[in-house]
């Protein structure tokens, strides 16, 4: 019997099994591609990449990233996010604005920095999201993000780190939670 590291499945790719914020930038890429109309659909298709979960772990998921199950643009029933409309190549998916602000804990400013707490976790997730931001030109006033577990520092190239707070509630339209 060959036994299989439990960091990689039996064909040799790594797994994801402990990063709950890796998982949930998972859920968020198969919910954005559409093809996420249950949760059984979703455990599946996380089993498929190499992340197992049950479907209570699932069920968190989809609540914790703010992720409604409705009828789409196209008349399918799937899960998508609330407020954002991808309008790449014509999708009528939705984007996850909103299960990204209901991951920001709280902001704080200092002088050009900004301090963005999240759950313990999901601070590589947000920064992740922050840094496409940045690198595609919708955050030209941020110079880079540095983050932790629960913690992100996002630099402003202004001496004025609110200019960050604007800019971050009008990239994820955040709604309270603000410190």
């Amino acid at each position: 019997m060959k036994r299989v590291n439990s960091n990689r499945m039996s064909n040799g790719k790594l797994s994801l099994l402990d990063s709950s914020s890796a998982r949930k930038s998972k859920v968020i890429e198969l919910i954005n591609s559409g093809q996420v109309h249950s949760q059984n659909d979703l455990v599946r298709l996380l089993n498929k990449s190499g992340i197992r979960v049950t479907q209570a772990t699932a069920s968190r998921d989809l609540e914790d990233l703010g992720a409604v199950r409705g009828k789409s643009l196209d008349g399918v029933i799937r899960y998508s996010f609330a407020n954002e409309s991808n309008s790449s190549a014509g999708s009528n998916y939705v984007t996850a604005t909103n299960g990204f602000a209901n991951l920001i804990t709280s902001i704080s400013t200092s002088s050009n920095i900004a301090v963005l707490k999240t759950p313990p976790g999901a601070a590589d997730l947000v920064a992740g999201r922050i840094d496409r931001a940045i690198a595609s030109g919708k955050l030209k006033n941020v110079l880079g993000t540095v983050a932790g577990d629960d913690t992100i520092l996002v630099i402003s190239k202004s001496k004025n780190a609110q200019t960050i707070v604007k800019s971050l509630t009008d990239l994820f339209e955040a709604k309270g939670g603000r410190k």
